[in-house]
């Protein structure tokens, strides 16, 4: 199981870092791009996409901002 979770994950980290190659999205607009480009196969929530996004922004691939 654990080997299916880290496949899980790191499939997550590429399709974020393939949306967000053409340009900064919020955390919502960069979920449903994902469901869009993934044929709705995939369908991202917050446990998995925000954990992604802080490992991301925490080796530096990627710089998060907060926005009111």
């Amino acid at each position: 199981m654990a080997k299916r979770q880290d496949t899980q994950k790191g499939g997550t980290t590429v399709w974020v870092l393939a949306v967000l190659a053409d340009g900064p999205q919020h955390g919502y607009a960069l979920a449903r791009e994902i469901e869009q480009r993934s044929g709705s196969a995939l369908k991202p929530g917050e446990g998995t996409l925000y954990p992604a996004l802080r490992a991301l922004e925490g080796e530096g691939h990627i710089v998060g901002a907060w926005e009111i």
